[in-house]
């Protein structure tokens, strides 16, 4: 009799390890109970009998119930599963390839959220490395109609992605997380806007629409001034608009159609005012927006820009009007957003005037003087370290809300 042995050598081993800890958990739903896994890796990988677990409860994917895909992941593929423990509140995921859950070996990815849980598996993610630290973690969406995303768009496993990998987002459930593009500057007098990839991969944007309702336009046909529709990671890209004007007006940026969807938005801005006809009701339920009464005031210099100065944020989620200054353009590059803006005064050529009817706050380390009109709807906070000067032509209406500091810029 002929026996035969296969002898499977160590490389074999390690690639077999190396496929199977290429699956990590890429996005949940709190308010459907709903976990995106994705396979990283170029080939399938079975993940029928791995677990998840949320101490104490656990349960294997196999009995779970399928919202997409299969338990038999192709390469680059995602499988979205519904677990009545994945809620909002303070919790966990560990995901596993099999039991044994205080073994670092068998744990694949992790995230906790909201809080510290009293009974975790942080520690044995800590350990295994696919967690930062068992006091970490993700803070929860702003809305219920967020998710919680992984931003590493080019991790490989759960050992690429802790803390900072993770942030709130849009629902692509089924589909990659990668649409994190910002308005990151509008130039009123040139009439050009530049977008932001914030991300770590490309993005190609040729698609995705801007809006100034009524007018809508596809960003591949617009004139591009700087970058390419397929943004470069934490790049920009800069095209002009006719509808981007120094009238009040708005923009918003959409995947696509149609514009009512709160789905489809990916950020906005409003400024000079209150536009009689807006999407602002979309972007404010959709949380890029503030407030539908909320509006950046025009630049005080005609060819400034109005910039967004936060650097950190990851998507139209992060963004409101209390990022949003004005400075000199920065087409096609970082934004210089100074840290505190210049004395509005008649003597520096940029005393405040016009009309206030929304919420806005004018800070600076110098002197502010004002003959502006604030009407019934307008809640307005003049802060400067340089003292106030009211002129007489100052005016605020009945129900009108005026708030005078003397701190200076925050």
């Amino acid at each position: 009799m002929i026996k035969r042995f296969v002898v499977l050598s160590p490389l074999f081993l390690w690639l077999c390890a190396a496929m199977e800890g290429q699956v990590i958990i890429n996005e949940l739903r709190l308010d459907n109970n709903w976990v995106e896994l994705y396979n990283a890796a170029d080939t399938a990988v079975d993940v029928a009998s791995w677990e998840l677990c949320n101490r104490p409860a656990y349960a294997t994917i196999s009995g779970l119930t399928i919202i997409s895909g299969n338990t038999n992941m192709p390469g680059k593929s995602y499988l979205v599963l519904e677990w009545a423990q994945i809620t909002s509140g303070t919790n966990e995921l560990g995901l596993y390839a099999q039991s044994g859950f205080g073994d670092p070996a068998n744990i694949r990815d992790y995230v906790m959220y909201g809080g510290v849980p009293g009974s975790s598996r942080a520690s044995v993610a800590v350990t295994a490395g696919v967690w930062s630290s068992t006091t970490d973690f993700v803070p929860l969406p702003p809305l219920d109609r967020h998710v919680l995303e992984c931003i590493n768009f080019v991790a490989e496993d759960g050992t690429d992605t802790d803390l900072d990998d993770w942030a709130a987002g849009f629902r692509t459930i089924g589909a990659s997380n990668h649409d994190n593009v910002i308005i990151n500057e509008i130039n009123l007098d040139g009439q050009w806007v530049e977008l932001k990839n914030t991300g770590n991969a490309p993005i190609d944007v040729s698609t995705w629409e801007l809006c100034d309702r009524p007018s809508y336009a596809e960003i591949g046909n617009l004139t591009v001034l700087s970058g390419s529709t397929t943004i470069p990671a934490d790049s920009f890209l800069v095209v002009m608009w006719g509808p981007i004007s120094d009238a009040v007006g708005e923009l918003a940026l959409y995947i696509s159609g149609p514009f009512g969807s709160t789905g489809n938005i990916r950020d906005y801005t409003v400024y000079g005012g209150l536009p009689g006809s807006s999407r602002i009701g979309t972007a404010v339920n959709a949380g890029v927006w503030d407030s539908t009464t909320q509006f950046i005031p025009f630049p005080v210099v005609d060819t400034n820009s109005i910039q967004n100065n936060d650097m950190e944020a990851v998507s139209g989620i992060q963004t409101n009007l209390d990022d949003w200054t004005e400075d000199i353009p920065t087409l096609g590059t970082t934004n210089n957003v100074s840290d505190c803006p210049p004395e509005y005064t008649s003597a520096n050529g940029n005393a405040l005037t016009g009309t206030e009817a929304g919420m806005i706050q004018y800070a600076t380390d110098g002197a502010i003087e004002s003959d502006q009109l604030l009407l019934s709807t307008a809640m307005v906070i003049y802060n400067a370290a340089g003292g106030i000067d009211l002129n007489p032509e100052f005016e605020v209406e009945l129900g009108g809300i005026l708030d005078a500091l003397l701190d200076g810029c925050p």
